[in-house]
């Protein structure tokens, strides 16, 4: 959470995702993704985890579609920035 890249701008939870990937994306494999193509969603791929903030929702996202397309080859889970916040916060109290 400290590296959110994104910090206030994304400011709905259920719509912030963070996606862990193991191993690690190739980058190339998203360098043909212009983020001006798909404003006002926005992404960032910081070494192994992948940043991605849908402002009007997942369904109709075009940007959750290319990063789908975009076959990164690995294996990644998914959880919205309120699920990380919760699991961060059980993490402190145990």
């Amino acid at each position: 959470m400290a590296n959110d890249p994104f910090g206030g701008a994304a400011d709905v939870g259920k719509w912030y995702f963070v996606n862990f990937c193991d191993p690690a994306p190739d980058p190339a494999k998203l360098a043909h993704l212009d983020p001006k193509e798909f404003e006002p969603e926005r992404w960032k791929l910081d070494g192994d985890t992948l940043y991605l903030w849908y402002p009007l929702g997942l369904q109709s996202s075009k940007l959750g579609k290319a990063i789908g397309k975009a076959k990164l080859g690995v294996t990644m889970t998914a959880r919205n920035w309120n699920t990380v916040t919760k699991l961060l916060d059980l993490a402190e109290y145990t």
